[in-house]
């Protein structure tokens, strides 16, 4: 860059000042002036005048000093003016375009006169080489290479802001950033360029004076290519058109030679070339004012980028479509994915896969300028994503559940819809004495109105749910408040009918969507401080508190002593039953001798299932009597008598006696089921021993292979029969076992 802040040609060095000035004397010549009255209404583009505002009649002149043999020539674009080239005794005028060649040495000039007021565009070149050859050279075959318009910084070269990526070439049409010639006698001319490979050739047409076709082929020393990229015009190329230009890429070294045909006489031309070298590509990360970070280069290119799993990268091509190809790199894995193409000035967001730490990205496309931004989208700016649900078990581990601080402070978070998060879980930690209690109030803002909030306070050893609360949209925000002791708790925010929103959307994982930006805040009160932490005791409390454990333990033993008494009682009241067969049957009899009360004929019926229990399953049956109903298997054995009515507990029930003998296996979550195959459903009034009961049905909970467990059941109903079955899971597998005769009340008799 200049001391005037604009651009150097590339390949160009700054020599000293001295030699400048010296340069500066010798040539002054030979450079074209603009009349000084006019420098202040010209257009100046990269160091080039491309126009200017003329006033009517006002001349607008050029000079340059040419020599003889040397071409000139100018293309104009206005309403109502006229040029003029004059050297010496020649002189053309147009009010298009117009080619002279020098008979003589001298001072020529250009001058342009409008009658109205307007803006005139205007190019106008008086360096034209007609050096080239005109006969296509053979691959082998060595000609003169131009070798000017390398760039050597893809800075110098290129700039978003411009409106196009077109390279910046600095100077008049006289400058070493273009070329031209002027086509004679119907004859083609070459141009060779000497190239490596990977390199980019950019051709933009600048000046034509009629009609213009520009090919290329490729030569290494042995063989050629052409390019099926071209650049043609059925007409003088205007001044006030923006150059489309070609790219031409080499896939080797060698050399690029382009033709130049016109179908026209003296058909001048003026190209800007630029060689965009591949060796430079590597270094092209560069500055955008916007996002902070961008990457440009010709063809193709690779860069790192390094980012973690919720990494949100935005692509922003400028000017031009680009080609992207990305691949993750997830645990040392190199996951590819499919190439997209990212309209121009439109951003694309690309997001890192669980457990990526960084990415490749290729980039292709002739010319690029791709504006790059990495964002963060982890809730709570916790380097991580909030899962969508709790922790399982206590012991899980939950260090990826961002922490919800208990602050004045607003924390901000989204729910990331083109990842499918449509909920986050935060835990809030309560670090405080046991038995404390605390009050957090939880507010949720933003983009809200769709969402839920819900709020758990966790029992810490059971890790099940002491208290739950969940609270809509109201008033703007969405607010909850829960009561909570010390340890870890959890709060949700979720997006209503989550899935439901996905599958209505259509989207796969990393598909744009709108994410859902939210605040969350919170307030706290303490309402018990809880008890105060243990310290260590003193010597004194430690002998003292030796001997009441002691003390303490010697009455722990006490209920074992009575439940080993107790036992033993069972027992031999077993022994006692079992030597007397047809236990119901008798306690009928002695109700109807009037030897027994109801009352201990029930006490005794009570005492008798826990004692029988403890008999093996044959001599429980005998002690019993013939069972109503059974039912056996290689797993189960399940045994039903009718009771005297005269026995139940719950007036006008009907009472059964059941038995159950686990044979092999473990039951868990085992049920008795009372179902009436006709009239209302059965409801269970009593249980004895005590189990718990609802409805139609007797929870047994679990039941170890080898027991044997008799209960006194009554059902109150009025239906007149009765089917039992047993359900469960035994060793873990869901698991029926069900009494294939219907047990009837009227007369105690089974039915198949």
């Amino acid at each position: 860059m200049d001391s005037r802040g604009e651009m150097v040609p590339s390949g160009i060095t700054k020599p000293n000042s001295a030699v400048v000035l010296i340069i500066c004397l010798m040539l002054f010549s030979l450079i074209p002036t603009v009349d000084a009255q006019q420098s202040n209404s010209v257009s100046v583009v990269d160091g080039r005048i491309v126009g200017f505002l003329s006033q009517v009649y006002q001349i607008h002149s050029v000079n340059t000093t040419v020599e003889v043999g040397q071409w000139l020539s100018v293309t104009v674009k206005c309403s109502q003016c006229t040029a003029t080239m004059s050297i010496a005794e020649q002189s053309i005028s147009t009010t298009n375009t117009a080619v002279i060649q020098a008979t003589e040495s001298g001072l020529a000039t250009l001058e342009i006169v409008s009658d109205i007021t307007e803006t005139v565009m205007y190019t106008f070149t008086d360096v034209i080489s007609e050096n080239y050859p005109t006969i296509r050279p053979a691959p082998s075959q060595t000609i003169a290479l131009d070798s000017g318009g390398v760039c050597d910084s893809q800075f110098s070269c290129l700039e978003a802001d411009r409106g196009y990526l077109a390279a910046i070439s600095i100077g008049e049409l006289n400058s070493d950033s273009y070329i031209s010639g002027v086509l004679d006698n119907d004859n083609s001319e070459y141009v060779a360029i000497e190239i490596e490979k990977g390199d980019s050739l950019e051709i933009s047409l600048i000046h034509s004076t009629a009609d213009l076709e520009i090919s290329a082929f490729f030569q290494n020393e042995t063989g050629e290519v052409s390019y099926s990229s071209i650049i043609s015009t059925m007409a003088a190329f205007e001044p006030s058109l923006t150059p489309d230009p070609v790219y031409w890429v080499a896939d080797e070294d060698g050399r690029i030679i382009m033709k130049f045909d016109s179908a026209s006489q003296n058909t001048a031309w003026v190209v800007a070339r630029t060689v965009h070298k591949m060796s430079e590509m590597s270094d092209s990360e560069c500055y955008s004012i916007t996002y902070g970070a961008c990457l440009t280069g010709h063809t193709r290119t690779t860069t790192t980028v390094d980012w973690n799993d919720t990494s949100e990268l935005i692509l922003v091509p400028q000017q031009n479509n680009v080609t992207i190809q990305l691949t993750h790199i997830v645990d040392g894995t190199m996951i590819a994915m499919d190439s997209i193409q990212i309209e121009a000035d439109r951003a694309q967001s690309i997001f890192a896969y669980p457990n990526s730490s960084a990415a490749i990205i290729s980039i292709e496309a002739p010319v690029f300028w791709l504006d790059m931004y990495l964002s963060d989208y982890s809730d709570l700016n916790s380097g991580n994503e909030a899962p969508s649900l709790l922790p399982m078990t206590a012991e899980s581990d939950n260090d990826s559940y961002p922490i919800l601080p208990i602050d004045d402070l607003v924390h901000h978070a989204e729910l990331t819809l083109s990842i499918h998060d449509v909920s986050d879980v935060y835990k809030i930690e309560i670090d405080t004495w046991e038995d404390s209690l605390h009050l957090v109030q939880i507010t949720a803002e933003g983009d809200v109105q769709n969402l839920l909030i819900e709020m758990w306070n966790m029992d810490q050893e059971m890790w099940i749910a002491n208290d739950f609360i969940e609270a809509n949209y109201s008033n703007g925000k969405l607010q909850t408040a829960l009561q909570i002791g010390p340890g870890t708790h959890f709060v949700r925010i979720s997006l209503i009918d989550g899935d439901l929103y996905l599958n209505s959307q259509n989207n796969s994982w990393g598909q744009e969507d709108e994410s859902i930006l939210y605040q969350l805040s919170t307030q706290y009160t303490l309402i018990d401080e809880g008890e105060e932490p243990w310290f260590p005791p003193s010597d004194k409390a430690v002998r003292y508190g030796g001997i009441m454990r002691w003390i303490l333990g010697s009455l722990f033993l006490i209920p074992v002593a009575f439940l080993v008494f107790d036992l033993q009682k069972k027992k031999k009241f077993a022994k006692v039953m079992a030597s007397k067969k047809e236990r119901l049957a008798w306690f009928k009899q002695r109700l109807d001798d009037g030897t027994s009360d109801i009352k201990t004929s029930r006490s005794e019926l009570v005492a008798a299932l826990m004692a029988i229990a403890t008999l093996d399953w044959e001599s429980g049956l005998e002690t019993w009597g013939k069972p109503t109903a059974q039912h056996r298997t290689e797993n189960i054995a399940i045994a039903a008598w009718t009771v005297d009515e005269r026995l139940v507990k719950v007036s006008g029930s009907w009472p059964l006696i059941v038995g159950i003998h686990v044979l092999e296996g473990n039951w868990e979550l085992a049920a008795l089921r009372f179902d009436a195959p006709q009239g209302q459903p059965w409801k269970v009034v009593n249980v004895d021993p005590r189990f718990l009961h609802n409805g139609e049905e007797v929870f047994v909970d679990t039941i170890n292979v080898g027991s044997r467990t008799f209960l006194a059941v009554e059902l109150e109903g009025s239906s007149d029969c009765v089917d039992i079955e047993l359900n469960g899971k035994m060793n873990l597998v869901p698991m029926a076992a069900r009494i294939s005769t219907t047990i009837w009340r009227n007369d105690g008799s089974e039915q198949e």
